[in-house]
């Protein structure tokens, strides 16, 4: 039960506060009367009753441009956070209720080989959520409407520097009002379809992969040398490499008895279980970083965002667990 407070609530009216918070927001009349669908000169009225009302100057009306006063600054700051928890609310109790669109900009392969056979359980839970896929391996600019959440793979903390890890994507190239949690590992294993060594020599030790065509992929220029050299093996005195674009097309062609690829475990897990390819060495792993769920921190506990994100950190279940270690 909420308790509420006898005393009478003295209050500007809404139109003035919501007039003001867009234009500090925006630090322009004109911007604030475009997003609110009103005159420029309404804008202009509304903040001078405010300022009436409280009995102070809030802005600073320069000839080209506007300032907040030091006393316009200090309430600007709440009523943001006010308005944005407000929007949030309404923002929850609507989406309870009507169809919305949740937008993912996800890795290629992440996508095909994790996420969307995972998916139908979601759409299932959630009927009012519609998922919409953006493929791609470009860093996520969480700035764009478009892309309410994105998943990329990086080294554990994106403090590395360059040549710690054998991961060359870059999650995003704006950090600002993003936030990022952590939620599988990216553990690499060396595998081969089963025929492949009835023509050949056996691959018993890591050495005994010179005599084998080693699936390159071509965003994990270093996967290949950072794992010899996991194993005390020297990269230069292994020559005979494909490269292929992405993690599925690599797979494939170890399927097809082209080679050894060399790829995340999560992403194999059929073909694993199938016997289409087998993890060679006892399925030793490679940890080389890990997959990121990125979000803007604004809209952190929009109840679609909330959903999904509970969701895959369910889904990753135990790997979770131990990525947390």
């Amino acid at each position: 039960m909420i308790a509420y407070s006898k005393k009478p609530r003295r209050l500007p009216p809404l139109n003035a506060l919501r007039a003001f918070e867009m234009a500090s927001r925006h630090m322009s009349f004109s911007m604030a009367a475009a997003e609110l669908n009103v005159t420029q000169s309404a804008i202009s009225r509304q903040i001078k009753g405010l300022e009436d009302y409280l009995g102070i100057e809030l802005f600073k009306r320069l000839p080209r441009s506007l300032e907040l006063t030091e006393q316009g600054a200090r309430f600007a700051r709440p009523l943001h956070d006010a308005f944005d928890q407000l929007y949030q609310a309404t923002e929850t109790v609507l989406d309870q209720h009507r169809t919305v669109t949740l937008n993912i900009n996800v890795l290629p392969t992440f996508a095909m080989k994790w996420l969307i056979p995972r998916l139908l359980h979601f759409t299932a839970a959630n009927p009012n959520i519609e998922v919409r896929m953006i493929t791609s391996i470009r860093p996520a600019d969480l700035r764009m409407e478009e892309n309410d959440v994105a998943i990329r793979v990086a080294p554990y903390s994106r403090t590395h520097k360059k040549g710690n890890s054998p991961i060359d994507l870059v999650m995003t190239q704006s950090w600002s009002d993003v936030r990022s949690v952590p939620f599988l590992p990216d553990t690499l294993i060396a595998v081969c379809s089963p025929t492949l060594t009835k023509n050949g020599p056996p691959i018993e030790r890591p050495a005994d992969l010179r005599h084998y065509t080693l699936l390159h992929m071509a965003t994990r220029e270093r996967a290949w040398p950072y794992w010899l050299e996991h194993h005390g093996l020297d990269p230069s005195s292994f020559v005979d490499y494909t490269t292929y674009g992405h993690f599925f097309m690599a797979i494939q062609a170890a399927i097809e008895g082209k080679g050894v690829a060399l790829a995340p475990s999560i992403f194999l897990e059929s073909e694993l279980r199938s016997g289409t390819l087998v993890a060679l060495f006892g399925g030793e792993g490679f940890d080389s970083g890990a997959y990121y769920l990125l979000c803007r921190e604004s809209t952190w506990s929009n109840t679609k965002i909330e959903r999904f994100r509970e969701w895959l950190l369910e889904q990753a279940g135990p790997a979770m667990a131990n990525l947390r270690k």
